[in-house]
């Protein structure tokens, strides 16, 4: 998953969107070449029996709404933080651990 987004987005700064060229920078270049090596070259971390692996997000979340009467809109962001922890055995019980969003 990580070498295909490194992929696209140096295809998208290379080639550029719906076939126009120019966008990246020889420096902006190098760097998205190098974070696609880096991607191609990863590995999953071993998760040995009786470990967990964590994954965590941090997100935020726009709502917003519109008065059917007036007209006028209205707009708030949430923050978010998640853990999932999935055991070695991922036929045992995983975590999911979810704070209230935060507004």
């Amino acid at each position: 998953m990580a070498l295909g987004l490194a992929t696209v987005l140096v295809l998208t700064n290379v080639v550029g969107l719906a076939g126009w060229r120019g966008g990246a920078s020889p420096a902006a270049a190098s760097v998205l070449h190098a974070a696609a090596d880096i991607a191609a070259h990863a590995s999953d971390p071993v998760v040995e029996p009786g470990q967990y692996l964590e994954l965590s997000t941090t997100a935020v979340y726009a709502t917003y709404s519109t008065d059917a009467s007036s007209g006028s809109s209205m707009g708030f962001l949430q923050s978010s933080d998640e853990q999932i922890y999935i055991p070695a055995d991922r036929s045992k019980t995983w975590i999911w651990v979810r704070s209230p969003r935060a507004t």
